[in-house]
């Protein structure tokens, strides 16, 4: 019984093929060269009496059909490394363009008809660049493995580095996602009881280009006989883009961006600019939060009143920077809840930048609807329409309109690229309507922006913005006509907080690396109907001593009432270590109640960083101490947190899961990662390899893995790899392109070639070797690898091949036969590497083999 034989089309080909083609460099060095070559024979060593048929290479340096990994270089410098398909056609061959390749050639839309376009996504037919574009050339450099392509400029764009077509932007697979976001939370102190859970869950369904999503919260708390649960319905909506608009159609439950009007919460429909689909585009913004815990903490987020997000910090500083963007107005309102019950309070500022725009560029927002504004007795109709339009390098002008059933809003601005920085000054007028009132008012804004580079000063942002006593918000104006309509008659204006001035900035300031960074942030604000004024501000320093880092800041909080609260911090990090994986961290804070300190040991560890822990140690304002020890394991299918803090009168714990699953037709993936757009890469039998730039990344049992955080309408570049391969699974390619539209799930396909992978030392009759640079081809006369020096032969067991055809000229004489018989070949104990010595016979008589004594007698082979 035959045994089955594999051929392996990578790397024991490539290279045979590259070294005999290095001999014949010479002869064959360009493909755009004379088309017929005459060279010497005796440029191939072979024993006495024995040649090599070189005639094909008469014809240039030839290329077998096949698929090859080769770098490619295009007018002269390299652009990428891709899988070319080379197929034949009469005598000649020819490579094929793929959507990979063409994808990174920067080729222009113009080029392609609709029918090719389609046939390159597909694959369907082997086009060839000559055939499409006029004057270009394409050689493969068999040698090098490289393919040098020639193409002129003025069919290639001239557009910002990694901009791709719309025609080459991946919609995905029809596939169903889940982030999954849980928390629970357990305290108690002084005998009293305090539980918690918190699940946040953003589902979602693809199919043909549209995205449906529901993202939804559960919270649930208990105390003392108390008990609460609440599900949050944030989001519900579809949504598809339209890429002849760079545009995307939103229909459902939504959020304005809050770039020109604050942000608002509409049901209704929405065609809005996205930015991510123009090249060198800004992407969304969402502040990062940063504060001080004394214990195992309790950090909640509200925006508007909604709560955005919610998680568990250990003892010391914290920085919270992966909120979802949630638009840029509205304060962030943050809770810090310590294990023993106590609360901390602050607010984070969120304002717009300078509105500068590209010359040219234009960004609009349609929406219509009603309001989904919480707690009120009528659902007030709402549209708002805007646009941006960038006239120069140095003005950009804005503009807007927004209203609802008793209220309309006008806007009018202009952004200016000045020496002095970058501003922003615009108008509003409001009209509002509630009961037999009608009011009318102004509100005036400046925004500015500024980096001194001589000075290395930075102005992030300074707003200062004056309202009218007539001039209503958005907000304000719902919120008289709902107490309108609720108790009647014209209402009361004066439970309403209507700021009257406010002005905000963020700036810092780089000393150098020996002198540090000083930072300052900070707002105040008063009120129409209030006759005191908010101030709050932070001024810090940072600086590096060696290998301590450290950190001073104040924080000063003037209420409208008349009181105020300062706070001084100091924290410290000194790296363990020189690998700076491990810490020792360290914080004291001061407030008219006394001083909070804390330290702590925190890390990563774990062959690729999966795990992460934090021990801690604190003392309070009464000199009661507390100890803590949290946390992380990012297996390859979920995130796993846990917590643990225990004081004289209390204690608390905490455990969490996060992580997304994806569903496609034929298989379900769970990852520990969580983002918007993502890949499903699916290698057979390739279970156990990693995915390299994601810690713990690897392919299941069924060779699959989800990888995050792609890069909407970008070329993203996805790799495998091969180290943590079984020793019989082989990757033809670890390598792939592609170009997901936000929020696809795209599939990537690597093929792998399973079997034992055998050396074969054949011989011919007379006992010579077989001659280098020979022709090997299975029983269908498949070209499958070369004989390399030392008559030696590598093929791969796993297809249904029992021979083994040997040419090296053009008689029978020149030719033989290896047979593979089902006792031929055995495998190693290890799977690794076999190697067998045989005969190559004229005939199909039995041949004389001698099997290596390293391989096992009764393994079986793969």
């Amino acid at each position: 019984m035959a045994r089955t034989v594999s051929v392996d089309n990578s790397a024991g080909r490539h290279f045979c093929r590259s070294l005999l083609a290095f001999f014949l460099t010479s002869a064959t060095t360009s493909a755009w060269a004379e088309k017929y070559y005459d060279f010497d024979e005796s440029f191939i060593k072979n024993m006495p009496g024995v040649k090599v048929d070189v005639s094909r290479y008469a014809n240039g340096n030839p290329i077998d059909p096949g698929i090859y990994t080769l770098d490619i270089f295009l007018n002269g410098r390299q652009v990428s490394r891709n899988n070319v398909r080379v197929i034949r056609e009469g005598e000649e061959t020819r490579a094929c363009l793929s959507y990979d390749l063409v994808k990174s050639l920067s080729i222009k839309d113009s080029v392609f008809n609709s029918k090719q376009a389609e046939n390159l996504r597909a694959g369907k037919e082997c086009l060839a660049l000559e055939d499409v574009v006029e004057g270009s050339h394409a050689a493969i450099n068999s040698a090098d493995m490289q393919m040098d392509i020639s193409i002129p400029q003025i069919y290639l764009l001239r557009s910002a580095r990694g901009y791709v077509a719309p025609e080459f932007w991946d919609k995905g697979e029809t596939a169903f996602t889940l982030n999954y976001n849980t928390n629970y939370y357990r305290s108690v102190y002084s005998g009293r009881e305090y539980d918690s859970f918190y699940g946040r869950a953003l589902a979602g369904f693809n199919l043909g280009g549209w995205m449906f999503r529901h993202d939804g919260a559960l919270s649930w708390r208990r105390q003392q006989n108390s008990e609460y649960h609440h599900y949050d319905d944030i989001n519900t909506y579809v949504q598809r883009d339209i890429p002849q608009l760079k545009s995307r159609l939103l229909l459902g439950e939504g959020n304005t961006s809050g770039e020109i009007f604050d942000t608002l919460s509409f049901r209704g429909a929405q065609l809005s600019t996205v930015d991510q689909m123009w090249p060198d585009s800004q992407r969304g913004y969402a502040p990062a939060i940063r504060g001080i815990a004394r214990t195992n903490a309790q950090v909640t987020v509200l925006q508007n009143g909604s709560k955005i997000y919610e998680t568990t910090v250990s003892p010391g500083p914290f920085d919270i920077t992966d909120l979802y963007p949630t638009g840029y107005g509205g304060d962030l309102a943050v809770t810090v809840k310590e294990a023993d019950g106590s609360e901390t309070h602050f607010s984070v500022p969120y304002a717009a930048m300078a509105r500068l725009k590209r010359p040219g560029m234009t960004y609009y927002s349609l929406t219509g609807g009603v309001s989904r504004r919480d707690n009120m007795v009528y659902t007030p109709s709402v549209y708002q329409g805007t646009i941006q339009r960038g006239f120069t390098n140095s003005l950009t002008g804005y503009s807007g309109i927004l209203g609802s059933d008793n209220y309309t809003s006008v806007l009018l601005g202009g952004a200016f690229g000045l020496p002095v920085g970058a501003i922003s000054l615009d108008i509003t007028g409001a009209q509002t309507k509630y009961g037999d009132e009608k009011k009318q008012g102004v509100s005036y804004r400046a925004t500015y922006s500024k980096k001194i580079p001589q000075t290395n000063t930075n102005f992030t942002l300074a707003a200062y913005r004056f309202s009218s006593s007539g001039y209503y918000s958005f907000d304000n104006a719902l919120q008289i006509n709902n107490h309108s309509k609720k108790h009647g008659g014209e209402g009361k204006v004066n439970y309403l907080s209507r700021p009257k001035q406010r002005f905000s900035m963020s700036a810092s300031q780089n000393f150098g690396d020996s002198f540090g960074n000083l930072y300052l942030t900070g707002f105040v604000q008063n009120y129409w109907n209030d006759a005191g004024t908010n101030t709050q501000f932070q001024l810090g320093y940072n600086n590096t001593i060696g290998q301590l880092s450290y950190t001073f800041s104040a924080n000063r909080l003037l209420y409208s009432t008349g009181g105020h609260d300062t706070q001084l911090s100091l924290d410290f990090s000194v790296p363990l270590g020189s690998d700076n994986k491990h810490y020792f961290t360290g914080s004291a804070t001061h407030t008219k109640d006394g001083v909070n300190a804390q330290t702590a040991v925190n890390g990563i560890l774990g062959d690729h960083d999966q795990y992460n822990y934090n021990l801690g140690a604190a003392r309070d304002v009464d000199n009661n101490t507390s100890g803590s020890l949290s946390g992380q394991y990012r297996s390859p299918y979920s995130t796993l947190t846990a917590s643990y803090t225990k004081g004289e009168n209390y204690y608390s714990a905490s455990g969490g899961a996060s992580g997304t699953v994806v569903a496609l037709s034929d298989s379900l993936t769970f990852s520990a990662y969580q983002s918007s757009t993502y890949a499903v890469v699916s290698a057979e039998d390739a279970g156990g390899a990693r995915v390299p730039g994601y810690p713990n990344i690897v392919l299941n049992g069924s060779g699959r893995a989800i990888v995050p955080n792609l890069n909407p309408y970008r070329i993203n570049e996805l790799a495998i790899d091969p180290k943590g391969l079984p020793l019989d699974v082989e990757l033809e390619a670890t390598q792939q392109r592609v170009i997901p539209v936000e929020g696809a799930v795209v599939r990537l396909d690597y093929k792998t070639s399973k079997g034992q992978p055998l050396l074969i030392r054949a011989n011919q009759l007379n006992g010579n070797a077989l001659p280098f640079g020979a022709s090997v081809n299975d029983e269908n006369g498949n070209l499958i690898t070369t004989v390399s020096q030392g008559g030696q032969i590598y093929v791969r067991l796993n297809k249904d091949v029992s021979r083994l055809h040997v040419t090296w000229g053009k008689t029978p004489a020149d030719s033989c036969l290896v047979n593979l018989e089902s006792d031929a070949v055995q495998a190693s104990e290890n799977r690794s590497l076999a190697r067998l010595t045989t005969t190559c016979n004229s005939d199909q008589s039995q041949p004389v083999r001698y099997v290596s004594n390293s391989l096992s007698d009764n393994e079986n082979q793969g």
